[in-house]
């Protein structure tokens, strides 16, 4: 997993995981400092195969 997000990126391993990142108290408050951004449908999210 890589990003130039790290809040994009915690919530997406967050989703991996079959939760949702706003039940994570502490990416909301990462989000809400300006660190990033917990909405995955405001981001740029791309999967790759290597």
């Amino acid at each position: 997993m890589a990003g130039t997000d790290p809040v994009a990126v915690d919530a997406y391993c967050v989703i991996l995981h079959s939760r949702k990142p706003k039940e994570v108290v502490m990416l909301a408050k990462a989000a809400a400092a300006g660190v990033g951004r917990a909405d995955l449908q405001k981001s740029n999210v791309r999967e790759i195969a290597i």
